[in-house]
């Protein structure tokens, strides 16, 4: 599928990004986030925490490359008062220590949780509040398969199954900025395409579950005699 280009391109001058549009920058994450948050690690239980209850996040709340708030532990009542870092709206959740294919794995956060705090292994993402920043167009940078090749190789680490992010090698990380304005029609164009894609994905999916079903009656009618196959043997 031929899709639109930018008139002009010119040399990032950052390996993993190559060429940019004529009128964007490059620009290190340092200048954009001010601080990466972490939280504290609690004992709580196996079950997410009810309305009433507080919550810590698990690392598998971002498994997916969005943050799903489910993905919790109510923390025992003995602990509410060691946790520290609630979340907040129009941040980024980045899991800082994960396996190596899930390290930065990380998710946007479209509402407040007051009820649901940080562990230790998840950062919470902060901005200078002077830099024009759409935080939802920076978290779809932060799930492009190229960034998440950078964070793979930007991780270190003894254990080949588990590796770590530093905040001073992720906030080193260069990306390509472009004006506020194109930023949220960027994000705009990804949920819309998105969202399209996802209708025509769960159609298919519905008609599969259709011919497994079918499949399974088929075996079951044939087997038990529902179904004359003699005239097909015979031909």
């Amino acid at each position: 599928m031929s899709l639109p280009r930018y008139e002009r391109y010119k040399d990032s001058g950052v390996e993993w990004i190559g060429e940019i549009p004529e009128g964007w920058e490059v620009k290190r994450l340092k200048y954009i986030i001010s601080n990466l948050e972490s939280g504290v690690s609690v004992n709580a239980t196996n079950f997410p925490a009810t309305s009433s209850e507080f919550g810590i996040l698990k690392t598998s709340c971002v498994y997916d490359y969005r943050f799903n708030a489910e993905g919790n532990k109510a923390i025992w009542e003995s602990e509410v008062t060691r946790a520290k870092i609630s979340l907040r709206k129009g941040s980024i959740i980045i899991s800082r220590m994960n396996t190596p294919e899930l390290v930065g794995a990380s998710g946007f956060v479209a509402n407040d949780h007051p009820n649901l705090f940080l562990p230790d292994r998840l950062w919470q993402t902060v901005f200078y509040p002077h830099v024009k920043i759409d935080a939802k167009w920076l978290s779809y940078i932060f799930i492009s398969n190229s960034f998440k090749k950078l964070l793979s190789v930007t991780a270190t680490g003894t254990s080949p199954s588990m590796k770590n992010l530093g905040q001073e090698e992720f906030t080193s990380i260069s990306i390509p900025v472009t004006s506020l304005p194109e930023q949220t029609a960027i994000v705009t164009h990804i949920e819309t395409e998105c969202a399209r894609l996802d209708a025509i994905i769960d159609k298919f999916k519905k008609q599969i579950e259709l011919f497994k079903e079918y499949r399974t009656t088929l075996i079951s009618e044939v087997v038990t005699g529902k179904i004359d196959v003699r005239g097909e043997v015979a031909a």
